[in-house]
């Protein structure tokens, strides 16, 4: 008998490193903490607690997607020195999607030349912030993957087909969870592998975008060996965020 072809989504992992991170932040006794300190510490836990939500915001997205792919979450990587932590890998039979998720408070503005900046408006504090860019990070992730995934490779001739059609196959996707969130894309030139979106627009973007690829399905096998492939290179970590929180203070003052 035939397997059954995959007809939903399959969540592989939904491990979420930033759960384990706020619950340490949120047992710290701050009673004899500075005021400074304190300031500090609430701040993190609510950026964290952003964070996240926005990741369930995506996870519910996907998972009521009824679309036959593979979902990872919350992945870390390292490879030659480098590291890497991403959000969300999305093995779909045409493309796979490499996510970024971001849960900002306000609006985002992307400047012509792709710089991105954070709009607040807060007790009437009207506030303008740049910030790293997402895309750019993102990138630097699928880099990391590709270097992870080649190396797997051992036919020489595959292999260059492998690093000459990645960027067709993998694409980047920045999420903004925040469903209270505008944004403006200024972009001068925008790249097909450079999608920047809200989550509730997540799903109609690559059931779109694999409806416009000719390629061939990949079929459920190979599509399950990938995102195998991934999750085995994951790299469960135990972190002291109470360490990592106590050092950055420190470094500040």
């Amino acid at each position: 008998m035939s397997k059954k072809k995959l007809q939903a989504p399959i969540f592989l992992n939904e491990s979420c490193g930033a759960t384990k991170q706020l619950k340490q932040l949120q047992s710290i006794n701050q009673e004899f903490l500075s005021d400074d300190i304190k300031s500090r510490l609430n701040q993190e836990i609510k950026f964290v607690s952003y964070g996240i939500q926005g990741e369930k915001n995506i996870i519910h997205e996907l998972r009521s997607s009824h679309m036959p792919i593979y979902v990872l979450s919350d992945l870390y990587f390292e490879y030659e020195g480098l590291s890497a932590q991403i959000d969300f890998i999305v093995i779909t039979r045409k493309y796979h999607y490499v996510i970024e998720c971001k849960n900002l408070y306000g609006d985002i503005k992307i400047t012509p030349k792709g710089e991105f900046i954070r709009i607040t408006n807060y007790n009437e504090q009207h506030s303008r912030k740049g910030f790293y860019s997402p895309i750019t990070q993102n990138h630097k992730h699928m880099e990391l993957l590709r270097k992870i995934r080649r190396e797997n490779i051992s036919n020489s001739i595959m292999r260059a087909g492998f690093d000459k059609f990645f960027h067709d196959t993998y694409r980047s996707v920045v999420v903004l969870a925040n469903p209270k969130t505008i944004l403006t894309d200024n972009r001068t030139e925008n790249p097909k592998n450079e999608k920047v979106i809200r989550a509730d627009l997540l799903i109609s973007y690559i059931k779109n975008l694999n409806k416009q690829c000719d390629s061939f399905d990949l079929p459920d096998q190979k599509m399950e060996e990938i995102a195998t492939f991934f999750l085995s290179k994951n790299i469960e970590r135990e972190v002291d965020y109470i360490k990592l929180f106590t050092n950055s203070v420190a470094a500040i003052h």
